[in-house]
């Protein structure tokens, strides 16, 4: 595929998942749109954030928030949850070459200790 652009519109999902989405859209170069009168909210603002063009209606809606833990039947959003997803989606090596790509190319860069 030369350009593409992924049209986006959801409540949320899971880290992880969102994480290897994110690194797709960026290493192909894709372009990412949130259509007007629609919503992106939780994971896919950070699938947003990967397009390498973002595009967004001023009637658009994009969301972030904490991931969530379940504590005693309950869910809460948690800083404790947003790094269990993380880790979770770092290989057994300790790196996930998925998860650096999206980061490095989001605009984060690795810095030294």
């Amino acid at each position: 595929m030369s350009r593409a652009s992924v049209i986006l519109q959801s409540p949320g999902g899971l880290v992880k998942e969102a994480l290897h989405i994110g690194a797709t859209i960026r290493m192909e170069g894709f372009a990412t749109m949130v259509p007007a009168d629609k919503q992106c909210f939780s994971v896919w603002g950070l699938i947003w954030v990967s397009g390498v063009r973002r595009y967004i209606s001023d009637t658009s809606l994009i969301g972030f928030h904490a991931a969530y833990r379940e504590e005693n039947g309950e869910y809460r959003e948690s800083g404790v949850a947003n790094a269990d997803d993380l880790y979770r989606a770092i290989d057994s090596d300790g790196r996930s070459a998925t998860s650096n790509t999206f980061l490095l190319t989001s605009g984060f860069e690795e810095r030294d200790r």
